[in-house]
């Protein structure tokens, strides 16, 4: 009779990169708020650039808004200054240092 012979290999632990890449999107009106909420719930990171708005009341309603989607999909928004945006979903921690 042959004897029966189990051999154990160890595998590596495969390791997970965890990949953020930050898309930057331009706004120029609230039309385009729209396209950027959608790459924003892909899980993507997104700059914003604001500085193509023409006037104030456009640029008052573009961030309500970006505060009304927000809301409704629980995103964080950080108003970096005048110009910029960034927008994430609730899962990707922000740390402020």
């Amino acid at each position: 009779m042959r004897e029966k012979r189990e051999e154990i290999i160890e595998l590596p632990e495969k390791e997970e990169k965890a990949e953020s890449k930050i898309k930057i999107e331009k706004v120029i009106d609230i039309r385009d708020t729209e396209r950027v909420i959608k790459k924003v719930l892909e899980k993507k990171v997104v700059l914003v650039n604001l500085k193509g708005i023409k006037n104030i009341s456009d640029y008052q309603n573009v961030i309500k808004e970006f505060k009304r989607f927000g809301n409704l999909y629980k995103l964080n928004l950080i108003l970096i200054d005048d110009n910029y945006l960034l927008l994430t979903t609730k899962d990707i921690k922000i740390e402020k240092i």
